[in-house]
Parts: structure tokens; sequence; C-alpha cells
């Protein structure tokens, strides 16, 4: 009876060991675990962060290229307005010199002055049209950038969820 006691002991004894090495591998599972949870939420929080300061950058520079836009469309109002101008300037001009021939030469004078600063201002128009132009292809590719980014931080979410 006292070997069985002695045996039964010995088994408890083994029992309780192998019982505490399953507990403590256990621990140690869990631990990594938290750490990786941690280390994901982390890289998470970093993104969004991330994220964040891109959305704010991204409304910035939108704000910015859409206010270069409008003061690109008033200059292109403002020399289609000129244009006008120096083209009804022109016709009076041809008018009146076919009233007066005897100013003739001087109204020849001014209607090619006139057409000098009507080039002028045709070519301040094609700039500010060229403008016009580079800004809405700078304004899509800002659009295209962020949608990038949006499908790298969906990649992002999903690789740190499935970390998870």
């Amino acid at each position: 009876m006292l070997i069985f006691v002695g045996a039964l002991i010995f088994i408890g004894i083994g029992i309780y060991n192998s019982i505490n090495d399953e507990v403590g591998l256990l621990r140690q599972q869990i631990e990594r675990a938290q750490n990786q949870f941690d280390h994901a939420l982390d890289n998470n929080d970093r993104a969004l962060e991330l994220y964040d300061e891109i959305l704010v950058d991204f409304d910035v520079n939108k704000r910015a290229l859409n206010d270069q836009l409008a003061r690109a469309i008033e200059r292109n109002d403002e020399a289609l307005k000129l244009y006008d101008e120096m083209l009804d300037k022109a016709e009076t001009a041809i008018a009146e010199a076919e009233k007066l021939p005897s100013d003739l030469q001087s109204f020849r004078i001014e209607v090619a002055r006139l057409a000098v600063e009507t080039y002028k201002l045709n070519n301040e128009i094609g700039l500010v049209q060229q403008d016009v132009r580079t800004l809405g292809r700078e304004i899509v590719e800002v659009a295209n950038d962020i949608e990038d980014f949006r499908d790298v931080l969906s990649q992002v979410l999903e690789a740190v969820a499935v970390a998870r």
C-alpha cells in the first residue's frame, strides 16, 4: 500500500509538472499573440495617421489647384474681354478710316497698332488656356495619387485584419 501511495504521489507530481509546463507554453503563446496584436495595432494606427496626413495634404493641394484654376479662368475672361474691346476699337477705327479718306494713313497706323495689340492678346489667351489645361491635368494626377493611396491603405488594413 505504501508503494501504491508513493506511485500515486509520483504520478501526481508528474501530472502537476506536465500541467505547469503546458500552462507555461500557453502563456508564452498568449504573450506572443498579444505582442503580434499590439504590433499590428500600432501599424494600423500609423497607417491611419498617414492616411489622415495625406488627406489633409490632398485637400490643401486641391484647394490650391482650384484657386490657381479660378485665377487662370479670371485671367482668360479678362483677356477675352480685352480682346473684344480691342476688336471693337479696330472695327471702329476701320469704319472711321473708310469715312475719312484724308486721314486714312493715320487710321492705318492705328489699325496696325491695334492689330499688334490684338496679336499680343491672342498670345495671352493662348497662355492662359494652356495654364488651364495644365491645372486640369494636375488635378487629375492628384486624384489618381489619392486613389492609389486608398488602394494601398486598403491592402494594409486587410493585412492588419488578417494579422489580428
